[in-house]
C-alpha cells in the first residue's frame, strides 16, 4: 500500500492502521444494525464474559444497541483521521 511506505514517519502508519481497524469496526457493526433491524439478531449485545474474563462492573458488563457500538466507532474513526490530518498537515507544513 502506498500510505504504508517505510518514507512515513511511524505515527503516520500506526494510525493508519488503527483507522482501518476502526473502519471495519464501523463496517461490522453497521451490518449488526442493519440485521437487528432485520430481526435476526437481538437489537441489544451483551460482551459479558469475553474470553473467559469476568467483566462485571465494566464498559462491556451492559446491554449497548448496536446503534450505540456503531456511533462509537465512526466516532473513534473520525478521531482518527482527524489526528493523522493533523499530524500529515504538520509535517507538509515543515517542508
Amino acid at each position: 500500500m502506498k500510505i504504508l511506505k517505510k518514507s512515513k514517519p511511524k505515527i503516520i502508519r500506526v494510525l493508519y492502521t488503527l483507522i482501518m481497524l476502526s473502519a471495519f469496526s464501523l463496517y461490522a457493526s453497521d451490518n449488526m444494525v442493519w440485521f437487528a433491524n432485520m430481526g435476526l439478531i437481538p437489537p441489544r449485545s451483551r460482551f459479558s464474559g469475553i474470553g473467559g474474563l469476568n467483566l462485571s462492573k465494566t464498559f462491556f458488563s451492559h446491554h449497548y444497541e448496536w446503534r450505540f457500538l456503531k456511533d462509537i466507532s465512526a466516532l473513534c474513526k473520525n478521531i482518527l483521521e482527524l489526528i493523522k490530518y493533523i499530524f500529515d498537515s504538520m509535517m507538509n507544513y515543515k517542508r
